[in-house]
């Protein structure tokens, strides 16, 4: 298995814990761990949350099947905790429906399918040591069998909805097609571990992988816990970022070929 500088689930043990594979419950992130988190709250009142990535100071990317619920969004960087509005280096924005590129080609009767999304900020993001962008993948690799990692919103245990909703995150293994189950056109899965739970909540996540030069780059945006009827299941569905590759190219800088995304190194930050 690759990624995480060929660690793979050992990183875990090295920090203490054993691989959990559920955001209720996962290990607590570290401030600055995630910078390219974004946690998005619909204006309208829809009865849920979810989450974007920063790819760019000015462009945030996350799931079409969460961002048509609203035409207004706050959209908050740096966070790790939602109670503790406080805390350093916590930037807000609102965006309004202009601002949202939704991929033409998704149709929300089939909300799991090419479910993915552009928000472009009014002004870029200050880079800081809680807010910074991730690199986009490779449009030739294609990440099977790497170790990827999650960040996202959860409590400390799934039957437990009563405390601080803080940062969290979990690995999981990016799985062939072939191996993944109920796949539609431009999906991904990736295998939970051995407890067989995983992200169930807090759609538009980046599944993450290191590179072999250090790198951060998001694979997969996460869209769908249901795949095999509960929630969640062994083999959740992503969107595969590299298939979009070109779509993303000419919503930001109108089909030049070059995706000007700034790539967070890993150095930076801790895994």
């Amino acid at each position: 298995m690759k990624g995480f500088l060929g660690l793979a689930c050992t990183i875990l043990t090295a920090h203490g814990f054993a691989v959990n594979p559920l955001l209720d419950g996962g290990p607590i992130a570290n401030a600055g761990q995630f910078p390219w988190h974004v946690h998005v709250q619909p204006v309208a009142n829809v009865g849920a949350n979810f989450s974007g990535i920063l790819i760019n100071p000015s462009w945030v990317l996350t799931c079409a099947a969460c961002i048509n619920k609203s035409p207004d969004h706050t959209l908050i960087f740096g966070a790790r905790n939602l109670d503790l509005n406080t805390e350093p280096g916590r930037i807000v924005k609102s965006v309004a429906a202009e601002n949202v590129f939704i991929f033409p080609d998704y149709n929300p009767g089939q909300f799991n399918e090419r479910n993915i999304a552009l928000v472009q900020l009014n002004e870029p993001i200050p880079s800081s040591p809680y807010v910074d962008t991730i690199g986009l993948p490779d449009e030739t690799t294609v990440y099977d069998n790497y170790l990827g990692r999650i960040s996202g919103f959860g409590f400390a245990a799934s039957n437990d909805t009563s405390g601080t909703q803080l940062l969290r995150y979990t690995d999981l293994e990016i799985l062939p097609d072939t191996e993944c189950r109920n796949l539609k056109e431009g999906q991904m899965c990736a295998l939970v571990g051995a407890e067989g739970i995983g992200p169930c909540r807090d759609e538009g996540s980046a599944l993450y992988i290191v590179d072999s030069e250090g790198t951060a780059r998001v694979v997969g945006v996460f869209s769908y816990g249901y795949n095999e009827g509960s929630c969640p299941g062994t083999k959740p569905l992503f969107t595969r970022v590299s298939l979009y590759l070109s779509w993303i190219d000419s919503v930001i800088n109108g089909g030049t070929g070059e995706i000007t995304t700034p790539a967070a190194d890993e150095a930076d930050y801790e895994y």
